[in-house]
């Protein structure tokens, strides 16, 4: 169910943010069901220390990008909000 999907990610999104990692390009496409039953992120492209003090500028899929990754010329630090952005954009499309 989407409860669960949302839950799973949820929690895989905050371990992946404890350790210090935005993936930075959460959306349907790179998010993975294991064997176990659990999920995983795939394209580690763009993914990001949370405490990288170098702001950088990003191009991903726009309908889950947040708006301050969006290509303006403007580059943005990387914080675990970015995530969030998408992982609710995410789970709009999947509804």
């Amino acid at each position: 169910s989407l409860l669960e999907v949302a839950g799973n990610l949820a929690r895989l999104l905050r371990s992946l943010h404890a350790v210090g990692v935005a993936h930075l390009d959460v959306k349907p496409e790179n998010i993975v069901c294991r064997p176990d039953g659990r999920l995983a992120l795939i394209d580690w492209e763009h993914a990001r220390f949370l405490d990288d003090r170098e702001p950088v500028l990003l191009y991903g899929t726009l309908l889950y990008m947040a708006p301050e990754l969006r290509p303006s010329g403007a580059p943005s630090p990387i914080h675990a909000g970015l995530d969030v952005w998408s992982f609710g954009a995410t789970l709009l499309q999947l509804a």
